[in-house]
């Protein structure tokens, strides 16, 4: 069993929301949140604001975040 001890922390975060702009990008749609919410978190994150379907940029800088490289 996988216990996440903080998942306030922004490598978490980005992680989750990394896979969730994968599905997105590749034509998948989410019950709950819309791809502009997804873009809008991904901006509270890397601080680049995306615009509608630019999923592999926002990807990118959040990968930055996982490997510990500032935006």
């Amino acid at each position: 069993m996988i216990t996440i001890d903080n998942p306030q922390d922004p490598v978490i975060q980005a992680i989750f929301l990394k896979g969730n702009l994968r599905m997105l990008s590749r034509g998948f749609k989410h019950s709950r949140m819309s791809g502009k919410q997804a873009l809008a978190l991904a901006t509270d994150l890397t601080g680049n604001k995306y615009k509608r379907g630019q999923y592999h940029e926002a990807i990118t800088d959040l990968v930055r975040i996982i490997d510990g490289v500032k935006p």
